[in-house]
């Protein structure tokens, strides 16, 4: 006898099974990870697959939208408060979101990958990344043009996303805390909310110049 389900439960099978490919793909890489490993991990059969995705390339283009619209920038609602972009930063480029990858900017933990996915899913994987950097660019101080102020949200980004790559890149933790220390820095000061001394800014440069 074919089992019965509730109503919902495709769509919630659905939703899980993205959830847990956008977390695993931050985490092992979206070519590290295969279609019966992340049934397994839903409690699903390898089979059930094709009853909700056509391809993989197909989940690979919703996890990776779901991964950045749960981002905090994103998850909030946009019509509420001023977006907090001092905040955003300092979580950006913390100790926590340096080592939970998974659970963290799938931009940084994915960027090389995304550039070689198909255009279909770059497209509508860059469409909700600019919701992120428009998000940003209206934490910026009043002031320029909206072109004007979009560029500066992009240098923003582009300075959080690489200085959390380079941070988990180095295997020397003090050495990773200070290139966070650096990155929050010079995000703050491009998005002209620098409010950092210059003898702490003095302090992190020579610690730098150790290592």
């Amino acid at each position: 006898m074919m089992a019965r389900y509730e109503k919902g439960h495709k769509a919630d099978t659905h939703r899980r099974v993205v959830e847990i490919a956008a977390r695993r793909f931050r985490s092992d890489g979206i070519d590290g990870v295969g279609v019966a490993s992340l049934m397994a991990d839903a409690g699903l059969t390898h089979g059930g697959f094709y009853a909700h995705f056509a391809s993989k390339e197909a989940l690979v283009k919703e996890a990776l939208i779901a991964a950045v619209a749960s981002s905090s920038a994103l998850a909030q609602d946009e019509a509420a408060a001023p977006f907090d972009l001092r905040a955003y930063i300092d979580a950006y480029l913390s100790p926590v979101h340096r080592d939970k990858a998974a659970t963290g900017c799938a931009l940084a933990a994915l960027a090389p990958e995304i550039a070689r996915r198909p255009r279909v899913t770059r497209t509508a994987f860059g469409k909700t990344a600019r919701r992120l950097v428009e998000r940003i660019a209206s934490g910026l101080p009043d002031g320029g043009s909206p072109d004007e102020r979009l560029a500066a949200a992009y240098g923003v980004f582009a300075q959080l996303m690489g200085a959390l790559q380079l941070a988990r890149l180095v295997l020397d933790k003090d050495l990773s805390d200070e290139l966070l220390a650096v990155g929050r820095a010079n995000a703050l000061r491009l998005a002209s909310l620098d409010s950092q001394d210059e003898a702490e800014a003095r302090s992190i440069r020579r610690k730098l110049k150790k290592h």
